[in-house]
This record gives structure tokens, C-alpha cells and sequence, in this order.
């Protein structure tokens, strides 16, 4: 971890491409949000890593490291596919910042490091149809919680009942986060 740090501090030190925004004399860095989705009880919360420009178009940026079986192709899909930029771009600027998305700096394990810069914006269409699904996951969430409590394990697909996937002794059960059972 500690080397593919150096990799990209020394990478992107002083790259005159990005610049990190201010407001009010801070550093928009670690900018925590807590935003309703319209028309749902629900709401988003989280900290972005930091408001940035890139050639002068406004973007939340983040970084990302990834093993050296990766590749920028499948970086570019797992990020199309990721909820991660209509929670972000969206409580962005619901705070005001009209960001076009989400910038993702990645560095991957091969040796030498990778480099890779991925945008993933994200329209107001896209934005609106996420935060359906959001406010939907939420409520199905729910749901599960009244029906089947947290003492039992929920239906799952991709498993056996009871909740039993495991890769290298880790639990691998997709709700595994969110359905409070401990599986240890």
C-alpha cells in the first residue's frame, strides 16, 4: 500500500491537470454529505475524496488502486456499472458543485505501477433512475429486516441457505453488510 502511494503522490504531485478546489479558504478533501433522495424518506451519506478540477471541468475525484490482474478496461466497466457516481455526483451538487462526475485516478500492483485516469459522469437521467433503485434497495432492505429479523439469514441467490458462500475463510455473502447476522 505504502508503495503505490509513493507511486501516485509521485505521479500526480504538480500535475497542472488537476486542481483541488477550495470553498471558503478549505480544501473541498474528505467532504462529508448527507443528502435526501426526492420523494423518499431515505437518504444518501458519505464523504467524497475531494472536489477537483481536470482540464477545467469540475469532477469529484478519487483514487483507486487495484491488483495487478486488472485492467483498464475492466476498471472502466466496474465503474460504469458502480452506484459510487450517482451518490457522489449527485450529493455533489445537491451541495452546489456542478461536477460532470465522478474522476477515478487508479494505480494497480504491476511493476512498474499503472496509471490509469477514468471518467465516469454521469447525466441527470442516470442520476434520477439510480436514486429510484437507491430509494427501491432501501425499502426491499426494509422489508427483509420486518420479515425475516436479523437473527435469520435472508433469501439469498447465488447460495446456499443458510448463508454459507465463503472464499479464503471470508464470508462472500453479497448482503453480508447490510443483513446484521454474524457468520464468523
Amino acid at each position: 500500500a505504502e508503495a503505490l502511494f509513493a507511486s501516485f503522490k509521485k505521479k500526480y504531485d504538480g500535475d497542472p491537470r488537476f486542481q483541488l478546489m477550495y470553498e471558503d479558504g478549505k480544501p473541498l478533501a474528505e467532504v462529508e454529505f448527507d443528502v435526501p433522495i426526492p420523494g423518499s424518506p431515505h437518504r444518501l451519506v458519505g464523504k467524497m475524496d475531494e472536489i477537483i478540477t481536470f482540464n477545467d471541468e469540475l469532477w469529484v475525484g478519487d483514487t483507486k488502486t487495484a491488483n495487478a490482474k486488472a485492467s483498464e478496461e475492466k476498471k472502466k466497466t466496474e465503474f460504469n456499472f458502480s452506484f459510487q457516481p450517482i451518490f457522489y455526483t449527485f450529493a455533489a451538487r445537491q451541495r452546489g458543485w456542478p461536477v460532470k462526475g465522478m474522476l477515478y485516478r487508479v494505480v494497480t500492483e504491476h511493476v512498474p505501477p499503472r496509471h490509469w485516469i477514468i471518467k465516469s459522469p454521469r447525466t441527470d437521467a442516470q442520476i434520477a433512475q439510480g436514486l429510484v433503485t437507491i430509494h427501491q434497495t432501501c425499502e426491499m432492505i426494509l422489508t427483509l429486516r420486518r420479515t425475516f429479523g436479523t437473527d435469520m439469514p435472508w433469501p439469498h441467490h447465488h447460495n446456499n441457505y443458510p448463508c454459507n458462500n465463503v472464499f479464503n475463510g471470508k464470508p462472500t455473502c453479497e448482503y453480508a453488510s447490510i443483513c446484521c447476522v454474524d457468520r464468523r
